[in-house]
């Protein structure tokens, strides 16, 4: 497990999860959200073979509503 900054609060992950087994495992569908890591956009291609190797990440939910 490693520390790493996630929307602004420090979470434990495991060392080698990929962006989309993080996204499943906090219940997020990655069709709707957008993910930066150290303020540059991951590509959605690359969620399943991107590791959360970053220090910080910020994960936008589009959210529909009027």
């Amino acid at each position: 497990m490693k520390n790493i900054k996630i929307n602004g609060q420090i979470r434990a992950v495991d060392e080698n999860i990929s962006v989309a087994e993080f996204l499943l495992q906090i219940g997020v569908n990655s069709e709707f959200v957008v993910v930066e890591c150290d303020e540059k956009i991951v590509l959605k291609r690359d969620f399943i073979s991107r590791k959360m190797d970053g220090s910080c990440y910020e994960i936008i939910e589009f959210v529909g509503g009027g």
